[in-house]
């Protein structure tokens, strides 16, 4: 079991006002995973923690919607003087050692790299790393780049797409697929070391032009 497992037990008997039980079961989560999860957290369905969820930790009443990724190490704190919390959307990618301060909104689709510290709110799509992070990029920065140049995807030939990891290969063919529908340009992935900020790919295109 990784921790969203136990925290979707604590939630559950918070949710019907059971007592003792699920302190209890914060409890079983900092000593095994040196973590902490309150039960007033929200964790929407699909999200997880990579590494089971090692020294996650979430102040109270951190919200995080569905299918989010929280990398190792992951945290959300207050900061002064504000009360308000952190609050992740839907689709969000953390990767590892990241810390979100202050009452912050991360929209949807918002990849936050590596060791990044975000004290302010991220928009949807974006792409930011750095302390305090910033933007870098966006998720859909190829079609900004294509437009720009007054083409579109359907007049892309060929894809250059680097990867740091074999196990995200999956995950591309999924998200190249549903990118680029029926018009299905050549592909060449290359395997690489860490890419720049913790991104997970960078793509290379080629485009016709008239």
């Amino acid at each position: 079991m990784d921790i969203i497992s136990f925290y979707r037990v604590e939630r559950w008997l918070f949710e019907r006002h059971i007592p003792v039980l699920p302190k209890i079961v914060q409890l079983l989560i900092f000593l095994i995973f040196n973590s902490k999860i309150t039960a007033d957290s929200k964790i929407g369905k699909g999200s997880y923690c990579v590494c089971k969820g090692i020294s996650t930790v979430l102040i109270p009443g951190t919200e995080i919607g569905e299918n989010c990724v929280l990398g190792l190490r992951f945290s959300t704190v207050r900061q002064f003087p504000y009360k308000e919390v952190p609050c992740l959307k839907n689709n969000v990618w953390v990767g590892p050692n990241v810390i979100i301060a202050g009452p912050v909104v991360i929209e949807d689709d918002v990849i936050i790299a590596g060791n990044s510290f975000v004290n302010r709110s991220v928009p949807q799509g974006a792409i930011v790393a750095g302390c305090p992070a910033k933007i870098i990029g966006w998720r859909k920065n190829l079609d900004y780049v294509i437009q720009a140049a007054g083409a579109s995807k359907d007049r892309v030939i060929q894809c250059r797409v680097y990867l740091p990891d074999v196990k995200y290969w999956g995950d591309l063919n999924e998200e190249y697929a549903s990118y680029f529908g029926e018009h299905k340009p050549s592909r060449i992935v290359v395997p690489t070391n860490n890419l720049y900020n913790g991104c997970l790919c960078e793509i290379e295109a080629v485009v016709a032009m008239d």
